[in-house]
Formats: C-alpha cells, sequence, structure tokens
C-alpha cells in the first residue's frame, strides 16, 4: 500500500528515468508507434482479423523491424518456419510470394535473395514453428531467452486447461490472462494475433466484442488493432494493392484512431500511405 503523496513522489522519480519502451522511429509503422506511445514492456498487443485478411503478414513485417533494434522471438503455431522465411524474403526482394511457392526463383532473384539475406544479418530475430504451446510454454521461453517482444501466431491454437469442459471462450481467456501476467513479470512485450469471429463478415465495423474470449482479451490487452482489408476478387500482380484500415480500437497508454495502408498480399508487404516511408 502506498499513500497519494507517496505515489505522487514515485511517479514524479519515474518521469526522469529511461523510456524503456520499444520505438519505431519510422517506417510503415512510424505513425502506428507514435499513436501507441511505443511497445510498453509488460504489454500485450492484440492484432485481430479474420482468416486470410493479412494478420500474419502484418505481425511478420513488425516483427522484422523490430528486430533491428530489439530481441524478437516469433512464435507461429500454424506455419512452418520455411514458410515464414519465404514471407520474409517475398517482402524484402519484392518478389511473388507464388515463385517461392513453386520454386521458380530465377537466377537474377536469387542474386537478389542473396543480397537481402547479407544485409539481414544482423537481425535479431528467433523463429519458432512448435504446433502447439501452452501459456507455462511461453513463461518457460520469456525466462530462457529473455527477448525484448514475443509474437504469438495465434492465440486460439494455444492449448489451455480444458479441464471441466470448459467452454473455449474461457480457455483464450485464461491463456489471455497468463500472457499478461508473464509479460509483466519478464518486462517484455507480448504481441498476440487474435482470430475474430465469423459474424464480422456482415458487420460494418469491427468491435471489442467480436474476439473469441473478448472479455478478457479486451480486459488483459493494452491495445487492440483490427485489421479490415477491401479485398477485391481478382488476383494482385505488379503494384497492386488492397487498401487496409487499421482500426485502433483499444489503446491503454495512447489515442485511438486509424492508420491506413496499402496491402500487397502477393509480396506480404504493408505500405503506409505517406511516401517514402516503407520500413
Amino acid at each position: 500500500e502506498r499513500t497519494f503523496l507517496e505515489a505522487v513522489g514515485e511517479t514524479y522519480k519515474s518521469l526522469f528515468a529511461p523510456d524503456t519502451s520499444l520505438k519505431i522511429e519510422r517506417g510503415a509503422f512510424g505513425m502506428l508507434c507514435d499513436v501507441l506511445g511505443g511497445l510498453q514492456r509488460g504489454g500485450v498487443y492484440v492484432i485481430a482479423a479474420r482468416p486470410g485478411d493479412g494478420k500474419t503478414d502484418i505481425a511478420l513485417q513488425l516483427a522484422v523491424t523490430l528486430a533491428k533494434d530489439y530481441r524478437v522471438d516469433y512464435r507461429s503455431l500454424e506455419m512452418s518456419t520455411e514458410q515464414l522465411t519465404h514471407r520474409i524474403l517475398s517482402r524484402a526482394c519484392i518478389i511473388n510470394s507464388t515463385k517461392f511457392r513453386d520454386h521458380q526463383i530465377s537466377e537474377n532473384e536469387q542474386k537478389r535473395i542473396g543480397m537481402v539475406v547479407d544485409a539481414m544479418k544482423g537481425l535479431h530475430l528467433v523463429m519458432d514453428d512448435t504446433a502447439s504451446i501452452s501459456a507455462d510454454d511461453v513463461e518457460a521461453k520469456l525466462a530462457a531467452s529473455k527477448p525484448d517482444v514475443m509474437f504469438i501466431d495465434y492465440l486460439g491454437l494455444m492449448k489451455g486447461d480444458t479441464s471441466g469442459k470448459k467452454p473455449l471462450w474461457q480457455v483464450t481467456g485464461e491463456t489471455m490472462h497468463a500472457l499478461k501476467a508473464s509479460a509483466k513479470r519478464h518486462n517484455v512485450v507480448i504481441v498476440a494475433l487474435v482470430q475474430m469471429n465469423r459474424s464480422v463478415d456482415k458487420q460494418k465495423e469491427p468491435t471489442l466484442s467480436d474476439l473469441r474470449g473478448s472479455g478478457d482479451i479486451e480486459a488483459d490487452a493494452d491495445a487492440v488493432l483490427f485489421m479490415r482489408p477491401e479485398k477485391g476478387n481478382d488476383f494482385l500482380s505488379g503494384d497492386d494493392y488492397w487498401p487496409v484500415q487499421m482500426i485502433l480500437a483499444k489503446s491503454r497508454h495512447g489515442g485511438v484512431g486509424r492508420v491506413e495502408y496499402h496491402w500487397q498480399p502477393q509480396y506480404h508487404r504493408y505500405l503506409p500511405l505517406v511516401k517514402g516511408e516503407e520500413a
């Protein structure tokens, strides 16, 4: 317990302590970082979307951007490390992802990949494609590896306590609560991807209640970001893109609002609308 004056005194001292939040000064996420006030250590950030709406693409791009300055651990529960690497290289090299899928990389593209990989050797990025992990596994990994940020792709695939025939939403909520406790305990950032309910397909705009296990996810999240692309029926190629609204529905340390992007799924790439500001 602390009296009000004691709390004020401690808060005043903290104003002169170094800012330890994770910052991105420019690029595709510069504006988002400004709105959020950086990614606060001890916080859990949720990126939510329907399947196929780009949440892994934006999470990977954010992870690679952060890995230039921070230690990043990316946990994928549904995609292999090879598939994640293909997406990273597709974006970095601007090579259509179908060429990686079909093993049709030309000689010139091989040279381009080699140059890009050489330039990315300094990334502090670790990827793990273990198919099933629990909150206890995350806790153990944070204690052992001590990353600055961990990505979990995605929350609904994590193992939880299903004893007593608990409904899925309750298990997901309990997992989210455990992740928040781990983030605070180890002073790290956790970015958790979440799949939204099918009902949002019929809505004009998603809301916090559309999250699976929404009550606990909303309560424990420091920020919730919804991805809402305006997808067409045609396959994209060249410089084609789909407009995307990133809706910041909750932000414990900053404002709420929208950040607009162009999404090029053929390159797994998000582009900001401000020219010259690519990650």
